[in-house]
């Protein structure tokens, strides 16, 4: 049995990069198709596609949808919620998600169902792990946390690190 809360400890002590990394395996393993990284891999870099860390396909029937997605490793806050939604509209998805291993704060969840102009979903907290659990992404076959894993995306990233920074990955 999976233990929620140590696994989203181990998803806050995650870098970006980490996270990214986590949250388009979940995504993928969860139906969503083609999820792609933009070209932002660390927290100071910015990136060219403004405010977006991902792309994805969310396939109902016959029909697919654009996703934006907004990966945070901070807390949310309203701001992050307010530049997924006008991602929206400049990239012209149908939809935008948010993601972060905190979990959401009372003012924050308030706000999440005010939007009209798109769809939002908003993954934070125990609504991570869960997604992250249910679909086995950093976790053994007996379901308990695979530290080997994410040890080993710790090491990758300091391995490309170099390349991160000079923006060739």
């Amino acid at each position: 049995m999976t233990n929620l809360i140590e696994l989203q400890e181990k998803l806050k002590a995650c870098s970006l990069y980490g996270l990214l990394l986590v949250t388009q395996k979940a995504l993928t393993r969860a139906g969503y198709g083609d999820v792609q990284f933009q070209d932002r891999r660390q927290r100071r870099q910015k990136t060219k596609h403004g405010g977006h860390e991902l792309t994805c396909l969310w396939h109902h029937g016959d029909c697919a949808s654009s996703v934006v997605v907004k990966v945070s490793t901070y807390a949310l806050r309203t701001r992050n919620l307010d530049e997924a939604i006008g991602t929206v509209d400049r990239r012209r998805a149908d939809s935008a998600m948010v993601v972060s291993p905190h979990n959401l704060s009372p003012k924050v969840a308030v706000k999440q169902g005010q939007y009209a102009t798109a769809p939002l979903t908003v993954l934070a907290g125990s609504e991570l792990a869960g997604l992250v659990a249910t679909h086995g992404v950093g976790l053994l076959p007996d379901g308990t946390i695979d530290h080997i894993f994410y040890d080993l995306l710790r090491q990758e990233e300091r391995e490309l690190l170099p390349y991160l920074v000079q923006g060739w990955l």
